[in-house]
């Protein structure tokens, strides 16, 4: 009769470390959610005001996937140990990368392939997004406007 306890005390526990996991990913999934830490409230409130508003930020900061969401949750959890444990570091940006410039072209698809010749050659060399699209999503004033010539300037003379 123990035994047949013991084995509905673990079945009942991890149905509820089951339900309790997937109830922190949606909770924590949430863009509010990233507005409760007081670092991202600059970045939230930019993105209010900028044309990516209505898409939820693991859209753009997750990879793709249970696997990329995993990795993405785990990255959150690094930040917060680092935020209490060394508060004068920074969160880690990771929009220079080119596997986040690929989650750009899951929306904006249609810049590669009508984009013409110029585009086609920032593809082909896996030059970043925000190398020329900076502040995209968090920068009210960069993020709803196309780069400047300044910013072309930078490599084309």
């Amino acid at each position: 009769m123990q035994k047949k306890k013991l084995k509905w005390v673990i079945v009942i526990s991890g149905i509820l470390l089951i339900f309790f996991a997937v109830a922190a990913v949606e909770v924590t999934s949430q863009p509010r959610f990233c507005y409760s830490c007081h670092e991202m409230g600059p970045l939230y409130e930019a993105w209010q005001d900028s044309f990516h508003k209505d898409i939820a930020c693991l859209k753009c900061h997750a990879e793709p996937g249970v696997s990329g969401l995993i990795r993405t949750k785990a990255k959150g959890l690094r930040e917060l140990y680092v935020h209490f444990t060394n508060p004068q570091v920074e969160p880690r940006e990771d929009a220079d990368t080119w596997g986040f410039s690929l989650r750009c072209l899951e929306c904006h698809d249609e810049v590669k392939e009508k984009g013409g010749p110029h585009n086609k050659k920032h593809f082909e060399m896996k030059f970043v997004c925000v190398k020329c699209h900076e502040g995209i999503g968090h920068d009210a004033e960069l993020s709803n406007k196309l780069p400047s010539r300044e910013i072309c300037a930078q490599c084309h003379d």
